[in-house]
């Protein structure tokens, strides 16, 4: 992973061996993926500044994992892509909490989105199948599900692809990318998200 300059091109390693990873609100510090020599997953923690580095959150299991901070930068929300499994554990560490689970063949979109306020967390469910037929004809649903926990909302939004999900500050607006008979697109969605509390 590696930090550029945008005025002057300069390029900084940050992390060596990483995975996936999101950057704290402020820009002191990352969190990101890291496979140890048992081929299991951590979440590690790093000071920019520093270059101190902590461990997080170890799995238990080998599954791949994908995260994203909250907006206050005091939450990670990840994603055992293997196991099917949407969790959110403190940013300093403690012990992580099942928000929700696939059902058996479902799998996840590659997009978390946290909601400005930091009160919902919306992701991407693929449905069933396994053969190109099934895969051609499924569409992805976009939910969202309370940080807090409870249940799931499904959105009413189906598209073949729901990816890079990203919220606007007003919490009304959302723009994604998907791919429709067979060509890129980037979607931009108004007034489309329900009223926060």
């Amino acid at each position: 992973m590696y930090q550029i300059d945008a005025l002057t091109g300069d390029v900084i390693a940050i992390v060596q061996n990483a995975g996936g990873g999101d950057w704290s609100p402020d820009g002191k510090e990352i969190f990101y993926m890291r496979t140890n020599q048992n081929n299991l997953s951590q979440i590690m923690h790093r000071e920019i500044e520093s270059g101190t580095e902590k461990e997080i959150y170890l799995a238990s299991d080998n599954g791949r994992l994908a995260l994203f901070c909250s907006p206050d930068g005091n939450w990670l929300v990840f994603i055992n892509w293997e196991g099917g499994v949407l969790r959110v554990i403190p940013a300093g560490g403690g012990e992580p909490r099942e928000l929700y689970r696939l059902d058996e063949g479902e799998g996840f979109g590659r997009s978390i989105a946290w909601t400005p306020d930091g009160k919902y967390i919306f992701f991407a469910i693929r449905p069933p199948g396994n053969t190109l037929q099934q895969l051609e004809q499924s569409k992805c649903s976009l939910w969202r599900i309370p940080v807090e926990g409870g249940e799931p909302e499904k959105l009413g939004l189906e598209m073949n692809i729901i990816e890079h999900l990203s919220i606007h500050p007003d919490g009304q607006h959302i723009a994604f990318y998907t791919v429709t008979d067979k060509l890129a697109e980037v979607w931009v969605m108004e007034n489309f998200l329900p009223l926060t509390e």
